[in-house]
């Protein structure tokens, strides 16, 4: 009933409000890891489990012992994957004005402020750099 009184405020019906919010593009970062994580357990070598559980370990311990290390490497990459790719959205949001490291730059072009973009530009490109490597190399460390 609230979603119709704000509709009819907008000249819009209510099922045209709902219809409007379903084509919306989601982005659910968190949605990735959820899956990945039981995949990777999922996929873990069941002799140190079986192990872990020969010798007597509880199963806490048979988690931390002989599941997780097999699995937080894939769930590490994935983590350091969504991080590089949310500092890149970051810029794209900043240009279309949602606020980011890209907001500087889109400010600048605003005010007609061009002699500062050439030092923005390299800016936003170095950061954008040191992330990958910064990427690059933690996964490097996690293999």
């Amino acid at each position: 009933m609230a979603e119709q009184s704000r509709a009819s405020h907008r000249g819009t019906s209510a099922s045209e409000v709902s219809r409007q919010s379903d084509l919306r593009p989601r982005r659910n970062p968190g949605g990735v890891q959820a899956i990945a994580l039981p995949e990777a357990i999922e996929h873990a070598d069941p002799k140190p489990i079986e192990a872990a559980r020969a010798a007597g370990a509880s199963p806490g311990q048979v988690i931390t012992h002989a599941v997780l290390p097999q699995a937080l490497p894939q769930l590490s990459d994935i983590t350091i994957c969504r991080w590089e790719d949310h500092f890149r959205a970051s810029a794209v949001l900043g240009i279309v004005g949602a606020g980011g490291i890209g907001f500087e730059l889109i400010a600048a072009l605003r005010l007609m402020r061009y002699d500062q973009v050439p030092a923005i530009l390299p800016c936003i490109l170095a950061c954008v750099v040191v992330v990958d490597s910064t990427g690059s190399f933690l996964r490097r460390q996690l293999k």
